[in-house]
Formats: C-alpha cells, sequence, structure tokens
C-alpha cells in the first residue's frame, strides 16, 4: 500500500471518501458519528 498522498489527485481521493465504489451514489458515511444518538448510561 502507498501511503503517498502526493500520487493521488484530489478528485480520486474524493471520489474514494464520498461516493460509493459499486452504486456510483453518494455515500453518508462520514456522517454516521455525528448523526448517532449516545445512549443513555444506567
Amino acid at each position: 500500500m502507498n501511503d503517498d498522498l502526493t500520487k493521488f489527485e484530489k478528485e480520486a481521493l474524493y471520489k474514494t471518501a464520498f461516493i460509493d465504489s459499486i452504486t456510483g451514489n453518494y455515500n453518508w458515511n462520514h456522517l454516521e458519528a455525528y448523526l448517532k444518538v449516545p445512549s443513555d448510561k444506567i
């Protein structure tokens, strides 16, 4: 795996992060942590 981010273009990184590779639709996974309601602790 290549960790050198300078070898990637911004558009490729954006598509990898925000577009589902199978369906081609926008992916909301980056919002999952913000949308979850913390559970009440007993």
